[in-house]
């Protein structure tokens, strides 16, 4: 869609408040944006939201209802990955390869976002990414397997991420 220049200040502006009023895009937006360091990812950032919701839902401003179903490589959702590509068409994400973060226009709506949140419990929000950040892709990984049976059952690799303790209390033994 091409637009004309003079209108492009108020497009702009168009698409930040839409994001805004998207509790789901809204939601990505601050995942994304609480540490600048982007996500390596399409399946990393839906566990990481799957493990923002579960763990700090209550921190968050108006959370967004997303559901999560066992899949191949544990909780995803169909919803909030379609979510993400419509932030990318919004032109707010900078992908490159596959680190996935906020781009310029993104942290103008980063800070919009922001404004809704307390300082301490911005804080908090971005202390719970920062410790996502350092366990990295396998420990992110085994977070879900090892908490959140449920959404591994369908799992393509379930026994990469489960210790063999909880393999054996999955099993009985």
């Amino acid at each position: 869609m091409l637009i004309d220049p003079k209108y492009y200040d108020e497009y702009i502006e168009k698409i930040g408040e839409e994001i805004l009023e998207d509790r789901t895009k809204n939601f990505l937006v601050m995942l994304l944006g609480t540490t600048g360091i982007p996500i390596r990812g399409r399946t990393l950032i839906v566990k990481e939201a799957f493990l923002f919701l579960k763990t700090m839902r209550s921190k968050l401003i108006n959370p967004p209802d997303i559901s999560f179903y066992p899949h191949r490589y544990g909780p995803y959702s169909r919803y909030l990955a379609n979510k993400l590509r419509e932030l990318h068409g919004d032109g707010v994400l900078s992908i490159d390869g596959n680190k996935i973060g906020l781009n310029g226009r993104g942290h103008n709506v980063l800070e919009k976002v922001r404004e809704e949140y307390k300082p301490e419990v911005w804080e908090d929000l971005v202390e719970f990414r920062i410790r996502l950040d350092q366990k990295g892709t396998d420990g992110i990984m085994k977070v879900v397997y090892e908490e959140f049976p449920d959404y591994t059952v369908n799992s393509a690799v379930r026994d990469r991420y489960l210790s063999r303790k909880n393999k054996l209390r999955e099993r009985g033994d």
